[in-house]
């Protein structure tokens, strides 16, 4: 068991995901991938003024596919 800032956070996250694809297989669904996702985020009107350029944020998708 890894413990510390990063094993604590892992696990937690490795849990969520294995209830998600649990989930979504009991209704028919299989995971297919995971998948990172870039938003790009304008800066607003008086931010623009000042300069400042677009943000990005990543995002994870899980994808699933139906199983025939």
């Amino acid at each position: 068991m890894k413990s510390g800032f990063f094993g604590s956070d892992a696990q937690t996250v490795s849990a969520q995901l294995d209830s998600l694809i649990d989930h979504y297989a009991q209704q028919g669904w299989e995971f297919y991938s995971l998948e990172k996702v870039n938003i790009q985020i304008m800066p607003g009107c008086i931010g623009q003024m000042l300069g400042q350029n677009a943000s990005y944020i990543s995002l994870d998708q899980v994808i699933f596919r139906q199983t025939a």
